[in-house]
């Protein structure tokens, strides 16, 4: 070959042409990156967040994944070296636990129900739709992955083990608060298929039905209502396939949503549509900017939200209704899993703006359920109502969605629904007394909360009935989203329990410090300090009770540094934030009250401060329960700029965007999101544009939203004057600001 010699000269120059390649190369493809490649499984897996690693589609049934702690709501620890075996139904992020049945555990000799398989942490891996472990001294490879309904293992032993065998434990299965009965039944069905249901008692007791088969013949040892072990026959080196069809209605539609969802023994298949599921939906929220942690903590927040709820009805349509019978749908997707007292918050909005199609068939089962049972759901598991949390929140999730153009539903029934929960005694607690006092009277069980958040309730109630055309009926509904005024104490400076004759609850040792539990039983999940921001619809009212700005921003200070209280060990940001508590719901709106008082500045000062210190790339990941998404997607919108902080008003409270640059890719358009001289220091918002269009209000508009639109924040590291205006302030039911 010959040799061309190359002058220095040249070669500077074509040293210089390959690094500007690689470089060009290396940005477009950090362009291109797949944002499943930026999603933390473990995130929060070792935590109080309670978060699952567990392979699942998004919205999906079945949940493919390990189990090594029963104990946990989400059935398992990340730090703990052994698994109990591989189960299929979940919960992410849960306060309480249930789920986690039909255990498999592949073993490589002679061992029985009931082994616990080694398993190093470190030797566990994972991305959206796919989960893989390393069973120590098996030496067996376990992996899985899913569809929405049907789920696929694949088993890879040594060449020494002396048997192929998994283990299935129908006996175990994630308890609810220490407690819980697991039982089943399963049959052979020819020579390499098995079908049954395994049953839980933990928190609401439902039967979850399976079919399953195998890529080899089987031998089958029954071992009762417990499980069976079951020897895989045939080509010893070969892989051992499993898959798994789940249904809450029959083994003969658990076996249709198999055979329909992974006909073929295609284990990679399966995984790469998974990923490629998982892109597709991950894409609609696309970051550019920020640190490498908080781009895994954006894009593992929006997997985590996509979690739950979860896919209810069968391929034909059917799911058990909660009277308990069959139904079947009409046409629509059927969906459990609604933790509403947390996701109506901030998850069903952003459900609505980026998953419509998603929000509206929660709507059609909400319709569904209420026409089933003659109620809408208040925390929804599986096909039963467990009763857990106060409020029916159906009552702002439908008309939030409505109000913002989802629409495509029944909205007589929706209406019946709502109206009913609020003047019909059987969801929310004391409907006559509310009506008739005022407030719901001590010594109820948090009465103060039921207060506050029949009111807030009721506002949306009057929203969607002025919505529907109902002026009567929006009129009295306002009118009684402005009975929180009644267990105002302007003595104490907060809300207090009040009994019927007028007295204050706990008149000689009243604590705003004090939780539930904890010597007062007024508030749910909190102090008096926490609920003393509840009032999302009339922040202006709010403030005319505490004297105005001036009062109202003392207040808030105060909230902010004040130390003290027992939240049970939970309130780990209390040295941070006083007595915000970021890792439960309730006061989780209360930074975005500086935009009311015309204080935006403090608002961005706090938003950056909870993004940073509340939420890790690690496996304590986030604070608090995960609680069904709404963590996750209370981090989405604030990283995003901007978050829902009232609903049923179409509109959103600006805070601090964290990225210089987001796109959202919405079914109406793309909408593209810019902060200049963005930093960790340049977090005050100097101006702001729409569409090329000055904005110097302190809130964002849906419509801002729909359609192709530019956003433009323009970042310092000062606070400004931008959004500080009486004019620039949100929505107020009595403010002139409407």
């Amino acid at each position: 070959m010959n040799k061309i010699a190359m002058t220095p000269k040249k070669s500077r120059l074509n040293r210089f042409i390959l690094c500007f390649t690689f470089c060009l190369i290396f940005s477009l493809g950090c362009l291109e990156a797949n944002p499943v490649d930026e999603v933390n499984v473990f995130l929060g897996s070792d935590s109080s967040a309670q978060c699952s690693p567990a392979a699942i589609r998004p919205f999906g049934m079945i949940s493919p994944g390990p189990f090594n702690r029963p104990e946990a709501s989400c059935g398992y620890s990340h730090r703990v070296k052994q698994v109990l075996g591989f189960n299929h139904t979940h919960l992410q992020g849960t306060g309480c636990g249930s789920y986690g049945v039909i255990t498999l555990l592949p073993v490589s000799s002679g061992k029985e129900l009931g082994f616990k398989a080694k398993s190093s942490p470190d030797k566990r891996s994972g991305e959206p739709g796919y989960f893989k472990a390393e069973l120590d001294d098996e030496g067996i490879t376990a992996e899985m992955t899913c569809t929405k309904r049907a789920a696929i293992h694949r088993y890879a032993y040594p060449e020494q083990a002396k048997k192929r065998r998994i283990l299935l434990d129908l006996s175990q299965a994630i308890l609810y608060t220490g407690k819980g009965e697991f039982d089943g039944e399963v049959r052979l069905v020819g020579d390499r298929a098995l079908e049954g249901y395994a049953r839980t008692t933990a928190w609401g007791e439902h039967k979850t039905w399976f079919f399953m088969e195998f890529n080899e013949p089987i031998k089958f040892q029954g071992k009762g209502k417990k499980g069976a072990i079951i020897d895989v026959l045939g080509d010893p080196k070969k892989p051992v396939l499993v898959k798994l069809g789940i249904s809450y209605v029959s083994e003969k539609n658990a076996r249709e949503n198999l055979q329909t969802e992974i006909p073929a023994w295609d284990f990679d298949g399966v995984k790469a549509d998974a990923r490629k599921e998982w892109n597709e939906k991950l894409s609609k929220l696309a970051v550019e900017g920020g640190t490498p942690d908080q781009r895994v903590n954006f894009h593992t927040a929006h997997y985590h939200a996509l979690f739950h709820p979860q896919l209810a009805s069968d391929v034909n349509g059917e799911y058990r209704g909660l009277d308990g019978k069959v139904r079947k749908t009409a046409g629509h997707n059927h969906y459990t899993v609604l933790s509403t007292w947390d996701t109506f918050r901030a998850a069903h909005p952003l459900y609505t703006l980026i998953e419509p199609e998603l929000q509206l068939d929660v709507i059609k089962t909400i319709i569904d359920d209420y026409k089933d049972s003659g109620w809408g759901p208040r925390w929804k598991l599986a096909c039963k109502e467990v009763f857990c949390m106060p409020g029916t929140w159906c009552d702002i999730i439908i008309p939030d969605a409505y109000i913002k153009g989802i629409r495509d539903f029944d909205t007589q029934a929706a209406w019946e629904l709502i109206e009913k929960n609020a003047t019909v005694e059987g969801r929310r607690v004391k409907v006559a007394d509310f009506e008739t006092l005022g407030y719901v009277p001590y010594p109820t069980y948090i009465n103060v909360t039921h207060t506050m958040e029949s009111a807030y309730l009721d506002f949306s109630v009057a929203r969607f009935a002025e919505a529907l055309g109902k002026n009567d009926k929006a009129d009295k509904f306002h009118a009684r989203s402005l009975h929180y005024r009644n267990l105002w104490d302007s003595k104490t400076g907060f809300f207090r329990g009040k009994d019927k004759k007028g007295n204050w609850s706990y008149p000689d040792n009243f604590d705003p410090l004090t939780y539930t539990g904890k010597g007062n039983n007024d508030y749910c999940e909190g102090n008096a300090w926490q609920w003393l921001w509840h009032v999302m619809h009339d922040t202006q009212g709010l403030m005319s009770l505490m004297d105005g700005d001036a009062g109202f921003r003392k207040k808030l200070d105060e909230f902010f540094v004040t130390q003290g209280g027992d939240s049970g060990g939970h309130h780990d940001g209390a040295k941070d934030f006083g007595q915000y508590w970021h890792g439960n719901e309730p006061d989780q709106h209360a930074i975005y009250c500086y935009n009311y008082a015309g204080q935006p500045a403090k608002t961005a000062e706090l938003v950056r401060a909870v993004l940073e210190k509340e939420y890790r790339n690690d496996t304590w990941g986030i604070s608090g329960n995960e609680d069904a998404g709404q963590m996750s997607a209370w981090y989405l919108f604030s990283a995003l700029g901007f978050y829902p902080y009232l609903h049923s008003v179409p509109e959103y409270t600006i805070g601090s965007p964290l990225f210089d640059k987001a796109t959202l890719n919405l079914p109406g358009g793309k909408v593209v999101i810019t902060a200049k001289n963005n930093s960790a220091e340049n977090k005050y918002i100097q101006s702001m544009t729409i569409n090329g269009q000055p904005w110097d209000k302190s809130w964002l508009p849906h419509s801002a939203l729909q359609g192709d639109s530019t956003i433009e924040f323009v970042m310092g590291p000062k606070p400004s004057d931008w959004g500080t205006s009486p004019q620039s302030r949100p929505y107020s039911l009595t403010s002139a600001n409407k």
